[in-house]
C-alpha cells in the first residue's frame, strides 16, 4: 500500500512521542488510549512491529482518521493549522518521493518525557506532568512517586543507534527535563555516539538551580543546534502567581546563563494564553524585547483549552475587550517605535492570534 490521500499524515512513519507514563505515540498531539503500546515494548519488538503504531498506519493508508488523531481533526475543523498539516508541509518532498508501507519506519524526530519530575505546580498544569502538583491534588489516582517513562536509557540507546542515519531532531520536555536524573546521562550518550549533530529542542520553566543548569549547558555546548523554549506567562510577581513555585529572579538569571553559554538565539519564549494572563501579553513582549531582543522573533503563543476554567474564551466579553485594549496600548507605547519591520510584523502576528481567539475565533 502506497497511496497518500487527503487524510494522510506522515508522523507514524518518521516520529515517536514518549509520554511520561511511557505510552508510545506517533506525535505529541496523539490522544492517549488503552490500546497504545508502551516504550518498554521496544525491548521485545522493533518499532516497525509495534501494534498500536501499525493500526494508525493502516488507517492513514486507507484514508481514514484514527481515533487517536482526532485532535488534528478538531484543529483543522476550527479553521486552524494542525500537527498533521504542519508536518506534512515540512516533509512534503519526502512524502512525494516515498512509498509507504506498514513496515516502513525512519525515525526523523522523537519527543521524550523522561518523567513528570518538576518542582513547580503551574495553575494550568496537572499532576500527570508535574510532581509539584501532588501536594494540591485530591485525585486518589495520583501516585506518591514520580511517573517515569523509562528507568534507564537502554531501550532508547538501541532505538537511536539503529536510526542514527535518519535522526534530525530530539525534543525533551517533562516535567522539567533539566532536573531529571537521566538528562545529563542522555546528553553524554549522544555526544559519545556522535549524535550531537541532531537538533535538540527543550520546553523548560528553568526551575533548576544554577549550578546544575551550568553543568547541563556545558554538555549542550557540544551540540550543533540547541533551542530552549522558556515558558513565560507574565513577569515578576504575576509570573510567580501563575507558575506556582517559580522564582522570577532565578528564571532571569538562568536565562542569562543560557544566553552566555550558548547564544541568545538559542532562547525561544512560549507564552500560554489563559484566563490568568490574557492582559499580560503586551507586558511580556516588551520584557522579551528589552532583555533578549534576538528572541523576539523566537516567541510563540500557545492557547489553553484545558482545564476549561482557564480557557480565555470563558472570560466575560468586557474582560476580553479590556485585555485586548491593554495589550495594544502597552505594545504601542513601549515597543513598536523600537523594532525592525520583521519584528513589527511578528509582534502584530502574535497579538492578532491572541486577540482573534479572545474575540471568539479559532486557535491556529
Amino acid at each position: 500500500m502506497t497511496n497518500k490521500k487527503n487524510n494522510f499524515c506522515i508522523m507514524p512513519w518518521v516520529s515517536l512521542s514518549v509520554r511520561t507514563d511511557g505510552q508510545l505515540h506517533p506525535c505529541c498531539q496523539t490522544l492517549s488510549s488503552s490500546k497504545m503500546n508502551y516504550f518498554k515494548d521496544l525491548k521485545a519488538s522493533p518499532i516497525n512491529e509495534i501494534e498500536s503504531i501499525i493500526k494508525i498506519k493502516e488507517a492513514f493508508l486507507s484514508d481514514s482518521i484514527p481515533n487517536e488523531c482526532l485532535q488534528c481533526v478538531k484543529d483543522e475543523t476550527n479553521g486552524g493549522s494542525s500537527m498533521r498539516t504542519i508536518k506534512n508541509g515540512i516533509y512534503s518532498e519526502y512524502i512525494e518521493s516515498t512509498s509507504f508501507s506498514l513496515d516502513k519506519f525512519e525515525l526523523f524526530e522523537i519527543d521524550i518525557r523522561f518523567s513528570n519530575l518538576c518542582q513547580m505546580s503551574c495553575l494550568t498544569c496537572e499532576p500527570w506532568y508535574s510532581t509539584g502538583w501532588y501536594q494540591y491534588s485530591k485525585d486518589s489516582k495520583v501516585p506518591s512517586a514520580p511517573i517515569r517513562s523509562m528507568e534507564d536509557l537502554e531501550n532508547l540507546k538501541s532505538l537511536l543507534k539503529v536510526n542514527s542515519k535518519y535522526l534530525k531532531k530530539i525534543t525533551l520536555t517533562g516535567g522539567e527535563p533539566f532536573i531529571d536524573p537521566l538528562h545529563d546521562k542522555f546528553l553524554e550518550f549522544l555526544i559519545d555516539n556522535n549524535l550531537n549533530n541532531v537538533q535538540l529542542e527543550y520546553n523548560s520553566s528553568l526551575s533548576i538551580n544554577s549550578e546544575s543548569l551550568t553543568k547541563s549547558l556545558k554538555l549542550l555546548s557540544n551540540f550543533k543546534a540547541v533551542k530552549i523554549a522558556l515558558s513565560i506567562d507574565a513577569i515578576s510577581d504575576d509570573a510567580e502567581r501563575i507558575r506556582r513555585g517559580l522564582s522570577w529572579e532565578l528564571f532571569q538569571s538562568n536565562a542569562q546563563l543560557i544566553k552566555n553559554a550558548l547564544s541568545e538565539k538559542s532562547i525561544y519564549f512560549h507564552y500560554t494564553l489563559s484566563t490568568l494572563n490574557s492582559h499580560f501579553l503586551g507586558d511580556v513582549l516588551v520584557w522579551i524585547h528589552n532583555n533578549f531582543p534576538s528572541s523576539t522573533l523566537n516567541t510563540i503563543i500557545n492557547i489553553v483549552h484545558k482545564p476549561t476554567e482557564f480557557d480565555s474564551q470563558n472570560l466575560d466579553p468586557s474582560s476580553r475587550k479590556k485585555s485586548i485594549a491593554h495589550n495594544l496600548k502597552t505594545v504601542k507605547e513601549n515597543l513598536l517605535q523600537d523594532v525592525s519591520e520583521e519584528e513589527f510584523n511578528h509582534i502584530m502576528k502574535l497579538l492578532n492570534k491572541a486577540h482573534k481567539y479572545l474575540q471568539g475565533g479559532a486557535s491556529e
